[in-house]
Order: structure tokens, then sequence, then C-alpha cells
């Protein structure tokens, strides 16, 4: 079973649809599932992003779907 869930998004230009880059709706999505930012700095090395709510991380080191798309 697929454990990705099914999301739609609107698309800038439906005849490039293949290029269209979800990655910035998929982490709005994230940010607003863990309440938003805290005030913390993500602890990867050399990331200067803010964390997520309650995490340790930002949204690009610590949510699988955003890293699915970011490098596909």
């Amino acid at each position: 079973m697929d454990r990705r869930s099914n999301k739609a998004f609107k698309l800038d230009d439906p005849v490039n649809w293949l290029n269209h880059d979800a990655s910035p709706a998929l982490a709005q999505e994230v940010i607003s599932k863990h309440g938003g930012l805290s005030e913390q700095q993500c602890i990867y090395s050399g990331c200067k992003k803010q964390a997520l709510k309650n995490m340790m991380v930002c949204v690009e080191h610590g949510h699988s779907a955003y890293k699915w798309t970011k490098n596909t």
C-alpha cells in the first residue's frame, strides 16, 4: 500500500504539468499540521530555517513527503 496520501494541486500551466513543483504546497500543509513554525532554528548542520512547532527540524529535514517531492 502506498503510504503517501493523494493530493490535488491547481496547476499554473496544465500543458506543462510534469514540471509542476508541488513542494511549496506540501510544505505549507506540513507547517499547518504542526501548528506553525517555532522560534527555534532547525538543528541540521548549516540549516538556517525555522523548525516546526514542537519539533527540532524544519519542513525540509523533518518530513518524508516533502523530501520525496524535492528529490524527484
